[in-house]
């Protein structure tokens, strides 16, 4: 597609979380100070985070989030478990690694979170289930690696992400979506370089 290359590729994949409400200790002002009131239960979650913790990371990636500073949160990919908060950062970490992957640091940090979210996509997806959240159609990711190995000459690999991306029914959110990708890239595999120009010029 011709607004493949643009910065401006990307649907929104982001996940919104309800802000998560901080325990307070005010309730033990109108008490007797003899009165101890009891901690909220620590209630180990599906991904063997408590309750507790499981706030703490959600304020976290949000103050990652609020700030955009990509190695920000990139560092803090590395303490995140929950896959459904994991995938927050990891939409914002592949898109802006992209639109500066002209930079090879860049280029490299790209391919590496975006290998990130394609292998922890079935995960990601059993976690949206989990929390009762509609089934996300895109996820970064997949476009966005498709188009930068296509760029590196590797047609062959961009069709594997694609594939792999209808089969976990994913969209990339063009009106002919994956499976006109991988057509437009088996064109590119089949018809030499030399030739396709040529066709171009006669028509």
């Amino acid at each position: 597609d011709a607004a493949d290359t643009s910065t401006e590729i990307f649907v929104s994949g982001e996940i919104h979380l309800p802000a998560a409400e901080a325990f307070s200790g005010e309730a033990a002002d109108t008490v007797s100070p003899a009165f101890h009131v009891p901690a909220p239960a620590e209630v180990t979650e599906p991904h063997g985070r408590t309750t507790r913790e499981r706030i703490d990371d959600d304020q976290r990636v949000e103050t990652a989030l609020a700030c955009g500073d990509l190695p920000s949160m990139d560092t803090l990919l590395e303490d995140i478990c929950d896959p459904v908060l994991r995938n927050r950062l990891l939409n914002p970490l592949v898109t802006g690694y992209y639109r500066l992957r002209s930079d090879t640091k860049h280029r490299a940090d790209f391919y590496r979170v975006a290998d990130l979210q394609i292998e922890e996509t079935p995960s990601i997806l059993e976690g949206i289930q989990e929390i009762g959240r509609p089934r996300p159609h895109f996820i970064a990711a997949f476009k966005a690696m498709a188009i930068a190995l296509d760029e590196d000459g590797r047609p062959d690999a961009a069709i594997a992400v694609c594939e792999l991306a209808l089969s976990l029914g994913l969209r990339d959110g063009t009106k002919t979506g994956f499976k006109g990708r991988i057509t437009r890239l088996k064109r590119k595999i089949q018809v030499p370089i030399g030739a396709a120009s040529s066709e171009k010029l006669i028509h």
